[in-house]
């Protein structure tokens, strides 16, 4: 198995993971987008397909982060089967299939016809694939334990949160071999029935390698195109067969929940409604797919892939001392309106995320292997206005969370500050307070050198520390 479909095969794992577990193991890296970080004597490395590995905190809390992006997850070790699986289209005809099509239910009985599900699905689709197998899981598919948020959301201030689903009493996951594992507990045959629906849309796109045509990286942005097709699909299903909109309770789901709640179900809302603005029928989600957006951005506000490109980001690591820098990952828009909502309604979060241009997050850690890292996010905007703008809505949250000092702000062990690196450029140190302390950024919108000092230089000695004190009036 090569690098890349090694990583490809875990990224599967990762977004097809149902809503009641996120189980340990590997982390993903940055979008393929245009921006890069160099350490010292070394070319600038593109942030495309960089991991971000951190440590996931735990004691008697399950963790869903270990990234600085995503949750930890590991390879299903699910047997193989025989079974190969093929998509191919079927004439223009989406009537219902009510004939058996051998969908095989293992493990125990589903209250719904799983070969009419099954049949439903692939007309939708227009296409030809090998039934799956469905595993009846008979574990409690509702959390008992609140989750720990990825590292750097939780650094940012989101607390540890139950994941629960928008479904109640029911969580359907795949295996990357295509194996649909239903837990249920007591949801009601029509809640079962459009979520066996959206598994099954994820059977039909791993039938068609979608995960292969996916750009390597940022986590929210795959996991909105995968779900975002899945849950569309079980939309499209509601609508048509159940009268109602799954997607509404998704949307109820996102706007009542806390930050990491909100992270957790935005690729699946916010994609779906993507997906939407895009095609007409589930039979134009291959056109998705095939050309699937690049940003977050694009996500968010329905723009087609070559609309709104990130704008151009170069940040370099000139200096560490005793900090090592690790590979860089775009965090985008989507994940700053997330972490704002950590103090900030919807609505205020929205509009401070909405001029995102570009980002660059780089992870430090002490050597030889310290454990509490430390983060220099570097964000470009569209404009001076928009960086403005999330400066002080992020100091807000700030205010909020922690003890504004002469230095930045603390809270417990974990120090933050924010320096203005040019109009259009923010840069935010949060973390370690030793690291916080002596790190600095400088540079212009587009090209930013992080130095940290460890002989203790200090706040605001950096260019942009002090050129743009007048954006805290």
């Amino acid at each position: 198995m090569n690098g890349r479909r090694g990583r490809l095969v875990l990224l599967v794992a990762l977004l097809l993971v149902g809503w009641g577990a996120i189980p340990p193991g590997v982390a993903t890296g940055a979008s393929g987008e245009t921006a890069s970080v160099a350490t010292p004597g070394a070319t600038n490395v593109s942030t495309a397909g960089a991991a971000n590995a951190q440590n996931a905190g735990t004691t008697d809390v399950a963790t869903a982060g270990g990234a600085t992006d995503a949750p930890t997850v590991g390879v299903a070790t699910d047997a193989p089967t025989n079974r190969t699986a093929t998509a191919s289209r079927r004439p223009d005809d989406e009537s219902e299939r009510t004939t058996a099509v051998g969908v095989k239910v293992t493990g125990g009985t589903l209250p719904v016809d799983a070969d009419r599900v099954w049949g439903r699905v692939e007309a939708m689709h227009g296409t030809n694939v090998v039934p799956p197998v469905v595993r009846v899981d008979d574990s409690d598919p509702r959390p008992t334990k609140k989750m720990l948020p990825p590292k750097f959301l939780r650094v940012l201030g989101a607390k540890p949160a139950r994941l629960n689903p928008p479904t109640p009493g029911v969580n359907g996951r795949v295996s990357p071999r295509g194996r649909v594992t239903m837990s249920v507990a007591d949801a009601p045959p029509k809640a079962v029935e459009h979520v066996l629906a959206h598994e099954f849309a994820h059977v039909v796109q791993q039938s068609a390698d979608v995960l292969e045509r996916l750009p390597d990286g940022n986590y929210l942005l795959a996991k909105s195109t995968i779900e975002g097709g899945a849950e569309y699909v079980e939309d499209v299903y509601a609508r048509r067969y159940q009268d109602h909109s799954s997607l509404a309770a998704t949307r109820r789901a996102y706007q009542n929940g806390t930050a990491f709640q909100k992270w957790a179900i935005a690729p699946y809302y916010f994609g779906a409604r993507y997906v939407r603005s895009r095609v007409s029928s589930p039979r134009e989600l291959s056109s998705v797919y095939a050309n699937p957006p690049t940003t977050t951005e694009q996500v968010l506000h329905d723009y087609p892939p070559g609309a709104e490109p990130a704008k151009s980001l170069s940040v370099t690591v000139d200096e560490t001392g005793e900090w090592q820098a690790r590979p860089p990952g775009r965090k985008g828009e989507l994940f700053v309106r997330v972490a704002l909502t950590t103090e900030l309604d919807e609505t205020r979060a929205a509009r401070a995320a909405a001029g995102w241009g570009n980002d660059a997050l780089v992870q430090f850690r002490r050597t030889p292997r310290g454990r509490d890292p430390g983060y220099a996010w570097v964000l470009r905007w569209d404009d001076r206005s928009n960086a403005t703008q999330f400066r002080r809505a992020f100091e807000t949250v700030l205010d909020r969370q922690a003890t504004r000092t002469d230095a930045g702000w603390r809270r417990d062990d974990t120090a933050y500050r924010v320096e203005r690196v040019s109009d259009e450029t923010v840069a935010v140190f949060a973390g370690h307070p030793q690291f916080v302390a002596n790190a600095a950024a400088e540079g212009s919108r587009d090209d930013v050198a992080i130095t940290v000092d460890s002989n203790g230089r200090r706040p605001g000695d950096a260019r942009g520390g002090s050129a743009f004190e007048n954006d805290r009036q």
